[in-house]
């Protein structure tokens, strides 16, 4: 994340209060970078078997290309998988000591991330080949250039009033179609407004998009290390978070645009902090470069787009996250268990207190206390102590 420190909106008290001390007070970030997704290959050079650290179970999953696939926990987190790797190829064109590891997405915002991989590499047998996947993400609630909201950026460049560097043309708005698809570029669309851009393909080196992030999670899947992560860093939960993400299935090291330093894609480092920093720079500086459009003039010569400084920045993980990814079954059943409180008369208390309990403990492991005030705001829920394991008297004010 880099260190962009400019005044962000003031928060509530009590948001600030749930910060660590050593946070509290602080000029909050706009933009946190990071990890989204990580694969790589690597050669087995012995059985696949569970060693002191890790520890690994045949999945559930198949794959089209391997025989095997491999659940992966670490000694810290036996609850949550830490990786999925797929061994013992039965297609000729992969040799049988190739191994495909994935990390899973929860461990790619944990700040011992590097240190889980080296450890899961050196005690399982493996020795690193190339990276497959990497998918570098910035988050962010606005542009450092506060005249241009994110919705105007996107509505421009729909319209083709903004154009990337490299760009040909993008299909004008029309009521035809959700989704329209250009020469390099791809709008979706929720009802007229854009919610997200896209170039190049998706099985391509590198494809870029900037979407929004809190919208994705709302609809398909709520991930809470993710949440947290914004909460921590200042970002309003009243505010919607985009994310622009780089996609980069690399075949070859990049350079650094600023030092002209070559970064190998077959280093292990390649995903080092330093690294990171250095391939975003790049990646935005060369491919998310957009300047407004005026007739007969080359690109070079437009008057540039300026969203982020991109100065004096530095990515920062997180520690282990204990809450569970949820989706909207899981508020549905959320939802039942709240109108069964509400509907139904319980002349035993104690099994109203217990119903009540186990209500605000489900809220607790898939953060969705905040959520559930806000949908419920007269409704008296009453604070999960997990250190305790009992309830608290009633919350006073909405903390979450």
């Amino acid at each position: 994340m880099r260190k962009v420190f400019i005044d962000f909106p003031q928060h509530p008290a009590k948001a600030a209060d749930l910060l660590p001390s050593t946070i509290r007070g602080a000029k909050m970030p706009t933009k946190i970078l990071n990890i989204d997704w990580l694969e790589f290959t690597a050669v087995r050079r012995k059985e696949i078997e569970s060693s002191f650290l890790f520890t690994v179970k045949e999945s559930t999953e198949r794959s089209k290309l391997f025989k095997h696939v491999w659940d992966i926990y670490n000694i810290d987190d036996q609850e949550n998988r830490f990786a999925k790797m797929s061994s013992d190829a039965h297609v000729s064109f992969i040799d049988k000591g190739i191994v495909i590891c994935k990390i899973d997405n929860r461990f790619l915002y944990h700040k011992k991330r590097d240190e889980y991989i080296k450890f899961m590499l050196t005690e399982l047998g493996l020795q690193f080949k190339h990276w497959g996947r990497v998918d570098i993400s910035l988050d962010f609630q606005r542009f450092d250039n506060t005249d241009l909201s994110i919705k105007e950026f996107l509505n421009g460049v729909a319209v083709c009033d903004f154009i990337k560097a490299g760009q040909r043309n993008m299909r004008p708005f029309t009521e035809l179609s959700e989704s329209f698809v250009a020469e390099n570029g791809e709008l979706f669309y929720s009802g007229r407004n854009v919610k997200a851009v896209s170039f190049g393909s998706r099985k391509s080196e590198l494809y870029t998009i900037m979407y929004n992030k809190s919208l994705e999670m709302r609809t398909c899947k709520r991930k809470p290390y993710i949440v947290e992560m914004w909460e921590q860093y200042g970002f309003s939960p009243d505010h919607d978070t985009y994310r622009i993400e780089f996609s980069l299935k690399p075949k070859k090291g990049l350079v650094d645009i600023e030092t002209a330093e070559f970064i190998n894609h077959k280093s292990i480092d390649f995903i080092s902090t330093d690294n990171i920093d250095k391939l975003f720079t790049t990646l935005f500086s060369k491919k998310f470069c957009f300047a407004k459009l005026e007739e007969g003039k080359r690109f070079s010569r437009l008057e540039k787009v300026h969203l982020f400084d991109l100065q004096d920045y530095k990515c920062e993980l997180m520690d282990t996250c204990d809450k569970q990814d949820s989706t909207n079954y899981t508020k549905g059943l959320i939802n039942m268990m709240y109108k069964s409180i509400k509907n139904f008369s319980y002349q035993d208390q104690q099994e109203l207190g217990q119903l009540e309990y186990y209500l605000s403990k489900v809220l607790y492991t898939y953060h969705l206390t905040g959520w559930f005030r806000r949908k419920y705001p007269d409704y008296n829920l009453k604070e999960y102590l997990p250190q305790l394991g009992q309830l608290s008297i009633p919350f006073p004010e909405n903390n979450n």
